[in-house]
């Protein structure tokens, strides 16, 4: 096993409040997150790519997650710190499972005008327990979701079909709403204390959950629908 985010984050995670009564916070800031490497290794995670068709002309890229509930909260944790980078860099995961088509995951800054540079300060997160379409009551504005934007290692795109095939990087994740959200999101999917196994970040003809031209993201935790056991990563 190689899984950098289990070895360098299990510290800060143990740090992390599980108690979802909104009696226990924490607060992150630019020197609450933890130091990172320049780029992190994981078999832990499994990203594999698919598409849907709306009304035979639209097709939407999906992107199916697979990960355990440790390592999810782990990859939150990743993009918490990716809230307060400077503009313009990443954290990099290479993703190192072999059943994994999603090889690179890219977590930037978040995204920001480039004539007007705002950073963040903090953010309280409180633990909660989210719905398997965990923004559909707030209604946000599509800009403040998060990002997934499905390009190459280069991040060209493709000139071809087959160069569109080959895309194997994922860039995440986002304004700083958008990164936050997820981020927060990912933290609680992880929590012990949730025992739900499967949520969906859907595009704008389904229960909205990504920004526009990302995207849409499916995660799977053991014991859903579609955990793949043959993965072993649980």
């Amino acid at each position: 096993m190689s899984d950098d985010i289990a070895r360098l984050l299990a510290e800060s995670l143990a740090e992390l409040p599980t108690a979802v009564d909104g009696n226990h916070e924490f607060e992150f800031t630019a020197r609450t997150v933890p130091d990172l490497p320049d780029v992190l290794r994981t078999d832990g995670i499994v990203i594999t790519k698919s598409h849907r068709v709306v009304n035979g002309c639209w097709r939407f890229d999906s992107l199916n997650i697979h990960a355990p509930r440790s390592t999810m909260r782990g990859l939150g944790l990743l993009a918490m710190s990716a809230l307060f980078l400077p503009p313009g860099e990443a954290i990099e995961v290479d993703l190192a499972h072999g059943a994994s088509e999603v090889k690179r995951l890219r977590i930037r800054a978040p995204w920001s005008d480039p004539f007007f540079v705002m950073r963040p300060v903090s953010y309280t997160y409180f633990p909660s327990i989210p719905a398997r379409h965990p923004w559909v009551g707030d209604a946000p504005d599509p800009d403040d979701l998060p990002a997934f934007l499905l390009t190459d290692r280069e991040e060209l795109g493709g000139a071809n079909e087959d160069d569109w095939a080959k895309r194997d990087t994922v860039v995440g994740f986002g304004s700083a709403w958008g990164t936050v959200r997820l981020a927060a999101f990912l933290l609680d999917i992880g929590n012990p204390e949730c025992t739900a196994d499967e949520f969906q970040l859907e595009g704008e003809t389904g229960f909205r959950g990504v920004a526009p031209l990302s995207a849409e993201a499916r995660f799977w935790l053991p014991g859903s629908f579609g955990w793949e056991n043959s993965y072993g990563l649980a």
